[in-house]
């Protein structure tokens, strides 16, 4: 068998120690146990075997129970009583034969096992998973565990850490957070104290004066996926839940943008890679969606279900949506859709979309199916993603393509920098400004001079030079170890900014001063050591922080009198 290596020396340890086991319950329901007390027909002065209560006999039915008593005991076969003990079999001695029940022992027993994959969760694993491996390892012909692989999941415990139950009052209905609804107390369920309740209750209602909006089964599905870390239990928290719908938004707007893209009746077709037409990002998004596939793979074949799910949302939120289709905007033509028909690019947004939702049916069952009924796939495509053939990575290798990754994070940075430049610095009218880039190297200076034009669209900018010196004149801002942007703020208005840093400044420097006073104290000293340590460390930090505001105020030019 394998299964999860955290948990396998526990089970060994379980099966290695030796310990009774009382497999005998006083309940009113469960399997009667299969002895029977002999209580008449016993021949006079006959000796019987020294057990409580009389001879005992373990048969199926009373009829085979009579006729071992006349065998074994010499029982007067017209007189002979027997009486079925009233104990009912433990619960999980019933549940541990399963596998050879359902294989047709005591009678026949089929060589298959119904399972080859047991999925169960962690906290039953001495209980069921080690009671069914051992009777069916020892009562099997073959002595064969009844399953070769184990996989095991969390507990699922409230916001606390604590277990869900009806006696604590923490149970969270499923169905609560799939329709939802005006009901907010079910979110503070388990509560120590009304006060507390109310306090949470209150807080809640902030966040959703509407009450608990729908999510759907697929957002409650993914949201569990995701935090499925076999180390740990899951703390179950509802935000979580909408984290997840947010998720299925993400990419359902992503299947609407492509929809404008394409024309009426566009059929994708597949795209080689090396097509001079694409575009860095269309290669970017091939070897990522490549990439993806290959985690996805390797987590789900090993259990893994956290990673892949944090796979495919990496994929779709990071990649696809928040890089790829943002330069979509520029490439393809927005305004008729007719002249994307035979665009290269509109087929590979095709070709990730439809890999995207395949990989995440799995988790979003609902969502990814209406998806896939709008996407014009090619013709002799299944008609439902679940019947489909998803790609492997071996039919994906053309896509990888590891020197691709390399010039989009430098495309990539270039963009986030400018970004963060224009915010902090209040540029309004990107369309006149005139920007210069400065790498340290020339490998980097061809990369973002070879894409320049699709820099300069995205941001809209009016001039991107890359320069080989500092120019003069202009102030310049540091977005990696590997390049600098330089700029005119000239015209730039850095009023605002400047008044908004110095306000930071005052209010960290005021911080500084009381945490420094309190270190310096004399009794300072004698404080638990992590006090100190966190104190200091928080000391230094503002300090940092401090630092670095000067510098930005440094940078910004003076203002000049009217």
């Amino acid at each position: 068998m394998t299964f999860s290596p955290v948990f396998s020396s526990f089970l060994i340890r379980w099966l290695r120690d030796r310990r009774d086991w009382c497999i005998s319950r006083q309940l009113y329901w469960g399997h009667r146990i299969p002895a029977w007390r002999v209580t008449g027909g016993l021949p006079e002065n006959q000796p019987v075997d020294n057990m409580v209560d009389g001879p005992w006999i373990v048969a199926s039915s009373a009829t085979e129970a009579k006729q071992h008593a006349v065998t074994k005991f010499n029982c007067d076969p017209a007189s002979v009583c027997v009486e079925q003990d009233s104990d009912v079999l433990d619960t999980w001695f019933s549940s541990a034969l399963l596998p050879l029940s359902v294989a047709g022992w005591p009678n026949t027993l089929n060589d298959l096992y119904p399972l080859s994959i047991m999925e169960t969760g962690s906290d039953i694993l001495f209980f069921w998973v080690a009671r069914m491996v051992m009777l069916c390892s020892e009562l099997h012909d073959g002595n064969a565990p009844p399953f070769g692989k184990i996989a095991l999941h969390q507990l699922i415990l409230d916001a606390r850490g604590q277990k869900m139950s009806k006696s604590k009052g923490n149970v969270i209905d499923p169905l609560h957070l799939i329709n939802g609804g005006d009901d907010l107390s079910v979110l503070v369920a388990g509560a120590d104290s009304e006060t507390e309740r109310e306090k949470l209750l209150e807080a809640i209602r902030g966040k959703f004066p509407d009450g608990f909006p729908p999510c759907g089964a697929d957002a409650l599905r993914f949201c569990l996926a995701l935090h499925m870390n076999e180390d740990t239990n899951i703390h179950f928290d509802a935000n979580n839940v909408l984290l997840a719908r947010n998720f299925s938004t993400k990419i359902w707007n992503a299947t609407r943008f492509a929809h404008r893209q394409w024309p009426e009746n566009f059929k994708a077709e597949p795209v080689d890679p090396s097509n001079a037409d694409l575009s860095l990002s269309d290669r970017w998004i091939m070897h990522k969606a490549h990439a993806m596939l290959k985690v996805f793979d390797t987590a789900m074949d090993s259990f893994e279900l956290a990673n892949a799910a944090i796979s495919i949302r990496l994929f779709v939120w990071t990649y696809l949506c928040d890089s790829h289709v943002e330069f979509m905007k520029t490439i393809l033509d927005q305004t008729n859709p007719e002249n994307n028909r035979n665009h290269p690019s509109a087929h590979i947004l095709y070709c990730v979309l439809s890999l995207s939702v395949q990989v995440l049916h799995c988790f979003k069952p609902h969502i990814t199916e209406e998806l896939w009924q709008a996407l014009p796939h090619p013709d002799g495509t299944s008609e439902h993603v679940i019947t489909s053939s998803l790609p492997t990575v071996a039919d994906l290798s053309p896509w990888h393509l590891p020197e691709v990754e390399a010039n989009m994070d430098v495309v990539l940075s270039v963009i986030r920098g400018i970004r963060n430049v224009q915010a902090t610095f209040g540029f309004t009218n990107p369309s006149e400004q005139s920007l210069s880039l400065c790498f340290d190297t020339v490998k980097l200076a061809d990369c973002c001079r070879e894409n320049i034009s699709l820099i300069k669209r995205l941001l809209k900018l009016r001039d991107l030079h890359i320069l080989d010196e500092k120019p003069e004149g202009q102030v310049s801002f540091v977005i990696d170890d590997s390049c600098v942007l330089y700029a005119d703020l000239s015209r730039a208005d850095c009023s605002a900014q400047r008044t908004r840093l110095e306000k930071k400044k005052d209010k960290l420097t005021a911080q500084y001063q009381k945490l420094n006073a309190i270190i310096s104290q004399q009794g300072f000293a004698s404080a638990p050591v992590h006090i100190q340590e966190t104190n200091r460390n928080r000391v230094d930090g503002l300090k940092a922080e401090i630092d670095k505001i000067e510098e930005s105020l440094a940078t910004l030019p003076e203002a000049k009198s009217s």
